[in-house]
């Protein structure tokens, strides 16, 4: 997952089908969220790139 406004990626695993709200795809954890510097903002715009094992 990268964040479009900084350009910082990280790698995440998906764990369930939330969030539940309008225009939203994904929650992220404090970890993934500080490593792409969106904690001051809540929510970004970002890519999400499928690895498949």
């Amino acid at each position: 997952m990268t964040n479009l406004d900084s350009g910082r990626s990280v790698l995440v695993r998906i764990t369930d089908r939330g969030p539940f709200t309008g225009g939203r795809v994904i929650d992220l954890s404090l970890g993934a969220a500080e490593s792409i510097g969106m904690i001051s903002s809540g929510v970004a715009d970002v890519e999400i790139s499928v690895i498949e094992p």
